[in-house]
């Protein structure tokens, strides 16, 4: 199929509203869900800080869609949907953070202080803002695909009075890495972010897997779940009743771990997601570490095409401590036990706790962000930025 053969428009999230989740599975089954239809239409109007999603679509002459998330920031309201977040600046306050990295708030927040509002917004954010990905979910693919939508970008950004282009979280994977090399081509501002990681589950059980590890990674797990028996948690994957019942609970204890890491969350936000992605039909995987009888750990994992995406992690610090140890019990070694018991293929493990994953024998993937605009001195000054945060980012994600 050539460019020629496909047509790209901007378009609101009602265009894919009515894609059930098993479309995504069977059309677009290397995408990312955090991407996708469900995934967006659960977080829809969960915060009124994050603007709404829209898509640039690319439908092929025989019907075939691809879609690239994107959304209109008119103002800095959230760290998640301001550029300079992810080119070193401070947060908006103390208690605002982006997602699962820390910021570089000295000398690259005192470079970017020489913008003006006018400078950077309003913004297009290429991706998903409540799923932190930037890549394309396709049911097609040309050579041009991903060139084609960066193109569209461009314009929809000179159509609307747009000032930047912010492509924040491209792995170096799949479709978002085609979109990285176009971004590269049109001399996009980048700067590292961070690392995200995964585990191949390339053995028949976790048992096995666990010992056919390296002497450290099979110390960690030895470590690991030592601890949490001397706690006395029971970790175990909940039934989809359970799951149901647990659900406000599950929403308190997210929350409780948002607020540690900087994010002011209420208790019923990720238990509405949840629902809703329920109500589409979208498979969740909740593990949870119960002492007593309570549930004082969970992680929910999002299930596609033979993939786990750990997206939802709690912890009751009130009871275990702030540093009981229990994490990677639950998280990690919980989520690859369900996963063996699924038949899947491969753990999305996020980013986050760079050293102590890899520690543990995750892999780890780049993850970068791009900036485009038309005027010399913004791009100069996120240049200039992204030379004085990369290297400080890249030290705290050295590989291991």
């Amino acid at each position: 199929m050539t460019a020629a053969a496909q047509t790209i428009t901007a378009e609101n999230a009602s265009s894919l509203a009515g894609l059930p989740y098993s479309w995504e599975v069977e059309s677009a089954p290397a995408a990312s869900p955090a991407i996708g239809p469900a995934w967006l239409g659960a977080y829809q109007g969960i915060d009124p800080r994050v603007p709404p999603c829209q898509y640039l679509l690319a439908r092929s002459g025989d019907g075939r869609l691809a879609a690239l998330p994107m959304h209109v920031a008119d103002a800095p309201t959230t760290p998640d949907a301001d550029p300079r977040s992810y080119f070193g600046a401070a947060a908006l306050s103390p208690a605002d953070r982006v997602c699962c990295g820390s910021l570089q708030d000295s000398a690259a927040t005192q470079v970017l202080a020489n913008l003006d509002i006018a400078d950077v917004f309003p913004a297009l954010i290429l991706g998903s803002l409540p799923g932190y990905r930037t890549e394309i979910m396709h049911s097609y693919w040309t050579p041009g695909l991903a060139a084609g939508l960066i193109d569209a970008a461009v314009g929809y950004a000179r159509a609307h009075g747009i000032a930047t282009i912010i492509a924040p979280w491209v792995a170096d994977l799949g479709s978002a890495a085609a979109l990285a090399r176009e971004l590269e081509r049109r001399q996009a501002v980048a700067s590292f972010w961070a690392v995200e990681h995964y585990l191949p589950l390339r053995h028949e059980s976790l048992e096995a897997q666990i010992a056919a590890a390296r002497s450290r990674d099979r110390y960690r797990y030895n470590f690991d779940m030592a601890t949490v028996r001397k706690l006395g948690i029971d970790v175990r994957t909940l039934s989809a009743a359970e799951l149901g019942a647990s659900l406000p609970r599950i929403g308190a204890l997210a929350a409780a771990t948002r607020r540690r890491h900087g994010q002011d969350i209420p208790d019923t936000e990720v238990a509405t997601v949840l629902a809703r992605l329920l109500d589409r039909s979208v498979p969740l995987l909740a593990v949870g570490g119960f002492q007593h009888g309570t549930l004082v750990a969970c992680c929910v994992s999002v299930e596609k095409a033979g993939r786990i995406y750990a997206k939802h992690a709690g912890f009751d610090y009130d009871i275990l401590g702030t540093r009981s140890g229990a994490h990677f019990a639950v998280v990690m070694y919980g989520t690859l036990a369900a996963a063996y018991d699924r038949k899947a293929s491969l753990i999305e493990y996020g980013v986050g706790a760079h050293q102590a994953k890899a520690f543990r024998g995750c892999q780890s993937r780049d993850v970068t962000s791009y900036l485009l605009t038309d005027r010399p001195h913004v791009r100069d000054i996120f240049r200039a930025a992204a030379a004085l945060n990369s290297p400080q980012r890249r030290a705290e994600h050295a590989r291991l």
